[in-house]
């Protein structure tokens, strides 16, 4: 027979089957694993959209929320709404080519097809447009997420640099022309050095005669003015000191003076010297290159012996004239200069003009003044003046004591027809200086009959004129420096001395070195 449960057992019984249905009851309210996991991912991701709002909301730089589906805006954050002008409900629902922020389309595409290529985009520099229609520049940077749901979204971060490209491109400018002054001033001072190197011709203005007060009168008239000036003469007259007088007097003379020996270019080069070229131009164009009409700026080009310019350049050289305007050799970029011109011929240009040599429009372009200057045989007045100046000044630079011209020595240089002018004056006193023993100036100069005799074809008569070795080699010397004043010292070419002597140029040039002539010093 059972024996009957003490009471305490009961008891314990009772509290044991009520444990077991707490418990019971606490694990029929307990979720499973998987719904623990599910809810926690879901808890996390909402925190995790909730911070990518706050940042998206509260950044400065333009974001934009699109679908990979059709491009479409989802959203779009107050720095991009700022930057495009956009309101976020105007934005909200249309693609960015619907909007027509992109400058250049193209531009959307190339992102596009490096997103696909599975390429990084960051700061990659864009032209935008914005609702007003202004244009500017921005770094876009993409990436991409996925979403509730598993869609997959893009996130474009959009950075304005319009100010700062603006900046770069004002300091690039500055730059540009800082160097550019830089470039020219260098140019400037180096032609300076080279000018200050070479002696002046003539040194000032000298003469008392009535042509020689003329020309003055008529430099005085137009040096305040920016006229273009055209000097007439003889070669070895001195029209280029007559330029260098105008350019003296004038409001332009704390600039160059730029000098351009018309008849000493090659025909291939007159563009290059006149406008400059660009590197890589032509065969030997090693750098960048300032043409006289860009070192001229702000002061005056001498355009000497200007009728040596072939018909094809002056229509090029009448545009500066007149527009100012030119291009360096092989350059695109259209330049402007501010130089006067001064012109200089030997030649009558109204006959090379009759003949097809020289433009109409080009010669009374030039021609606003011109200026005479006489040839010295018509100011033989002026020649003890010019000729005890030349006595000073070359004696100083020859370290020669100062020597004197007598009465008798000053009439026979006024007997002499000075076919190579002021320029032929200059090398007879130098040539004076050197050979003379005495304390008076002793001249060398061809006798009239002696220069008559050579000057005729020889023929035999009863009392032939005969002239002695010396006198016939003194007058070869002075035919031969008679002919290169008058073709400014050029030997070569239909315009040179050899072809007025009617001898080949090798010819020429060993005379020369052997009779001893040399070019007097430019200063």
């Amino acid at each position: 027979m059972a024996r009957q449960r003490s009471h305490k057992e009961q008891i314990s019984d009772k509290d044991s089957r009520q444990k077991s249905n707490e418990r019971a009851a606490a694990g029929a309210l307990q979720p499973a694993d998987s719904d623990v996991s599910e809810q926690a991912a879901e808890l996390a991701l909402r925190q995790s959209e909730e911070k990518f709002q706050k940042a998206f909301r509260a950044s400065p730089i333009g974001i934009i929320l699109t679908s990979t589906q059709d491009d479409h805006l989802i959203d779009v954050n107050d720095g991009w709404v700022k930057i495009m002008g956009y309101s976020r409900e105007e934005a909200i629902g249309k693609s960015s080519v619907e909007l027509g922020t992109w400058r250049n389309p193209e531009d959307r595409d190339k992102l596009v097809q490096m997103l696909n290529r599975g390429e990084e985009v960051r700061q990659v520099e864009v032209e935008y447009v914005t609702k007003s229609g202004k244009v500017g520049v921005c770094e876009v940077s993409i990436g991409g997420f996925v979403g509730v749901g598993g869609n997959r979204h893009f996130v474009t971060a959009v950075q304005d640099i319009t100010n700062r490209k603006q900046a770069e491109k004002d300091l690039h400018k500055a730059l540009k022309e800082v160097k550019e002054l830089r470039d020219q001033l260098e140019a400037e001072n180096t032609y300076l050095r080279q000018e200050m190197e070479q002696e002046s011709s003539f040194g000032d203005l000298i003469g008392d005669t009535e042509a020689f007060r003329a020309s003055v009168r008529g430099i005085a008239l137009v040096a305040p003015t920016d006229s273009t000036v055209l000097i007439v003469g003889e070669s070895g007259t001195g029209k280029e000191l007559v330029a260098r007088e105008i350019h003296r007097r004038s409001s332009r003379n704390s600039h160059p003076l730029i000098r351009v020996n018309c008849a000493a270019i090659s025909r291939q080069l007159y563009e290059s010297e006149f406008f400059g070229h660009v590197k890589g131009a032509f065969t030997g164009a090693l750098r960048d290159h300032a043409g006289r009409f860009e070192l001229a700026h702000g002061g005056t080009i001498l355009l000497d012996e200007i009728a040596e310019i072939p018909p094809e350049m002056q229509s090029k050289l009448l545009r500066v004239l007149q527009e100012g305007e030119y291009e360096r050799v092989g350059g695109e970029e259209t330049r402007t200069t501010n130089a006067r011109v001064i012109a200089t011929t030997n030649r009558n240009l109204k006959h090379e003009m009759e003949q097809g040599r020289f433009r109409e429009d080009l010669y009374y372009r030039l021609s606003v003044f011109p200026i005479e200057v006489e040839p010295l045989r018509k100011r033989k007045a002026d020649i003890p003046l010019l000729a005890r100046h030349f006595l000073s000044v070359i004696s100083k630079r020859m370290n020669r004591p100062q020597l004197r011209i007598c009465p008798e020595s000053i009439k026979q240089l006024q007997a002499h027809d000075w076919p190579g002018n002021i320029r032929e004056l200059q090398n007879i006193v130098e040539r004076a200086i050197i050979t003379s023993t005495g304390p008076t100036l002793t001249f060398d100069l061809p006798k009239p009959n002696a220069v008559q005799s050579m000057g005729r074809a020889a023929t035999v008569t009863k009392n032939p004129e005969v002239a002695t070795q010396a006198e016939m080699k003194q007058y070869e010397y002075n035919n031969i420096l008679a002919a290169l004043n008058q073709t400014d010292w050029r030997v070569f070419g239909p315009q040179g001395a050899a072809a007025l002597l009617n001898i080949k140029p090798t010819t020429l040039a060993s005379r020369i070195r052997s009779l001893g002539i040399s070019k007097p010093t430019e200063r």
